[in-house]
């Protein structure tokens, strides 16, 4: 039981601290409007990295229009034995010569993540916060990322790794 809960309290923290702190946040978008949905991101999407819970993190995608989404991220509080109220994010992708980006606005700031997917998996990759440069548009912010996006150091360690959850009807 302690066991259980210890995991789930250290992969709950290293999602948050993965998703929050360490990511480079913009006022700006890498594109202003994204490519059209992916009809395979929309659902829920299972947190592979989080093992031995019955309630593991994950995360809701929305449409909201035809390059627009709702993203809700949902972690699982053990101590409550109830899900925190979500993070929501209004989210779009931009692809940059084939690696795509998620565009995560909150608060009016954006988050970057590099988002690769195959099949029923998704990983996710935060754009580190490790970026001096300020930008005054997303067309400088755009060149950046063009610049940088295959270099290892560009992204955070590690990456979230998420799993499709097939609707049972």
């Amino acid at each position: 039981m302690l066991r259980t809960f210890l995991n789930t309290l250290f992969y709950t923290v290293l999602t948050v601290f993965i998703l929050s702190s360490c990511t480079y946040t913009s006022e700006y978008p890498i594109e202003e409007n994204g490519i059209p949905i992916k009809q395979e991101l929309l659902g829920k999407w299972v947190d592979a990295n989080v093992g031995g819970t019955t309630k593991p993190n994950y995360i809701l995608f929305d449409k909201q229009s035809d390059t627009k989404y709702k993203m809700q991220r949902f972690t699982w509080n053990e101590a409550d034995s109830s899900y925190a109220s979500p993070m929501e994010y209004n989210t779009h992708l931009t692809n940059l010569k084939g690696t795509l980006f998620l565009n995560a606005e909150n608060g009016g700031s954006y988050t970057f993540y590099k988002l690769e997917m195959s099949g029923k998996q998704i990983k996710i990759f935060g754009v580190t916060s490790n970026i001096d440069e300020e930008f005054t548009s997303s067309e400088a912010l755009k060149a950046f990322f063009l610049e940088n996006k295959d270099r290892s150091f560009f992204y955070n360690q590690g990456e979230e790794v998420y799993t499709k959850e097939d609707v049972v009807q």
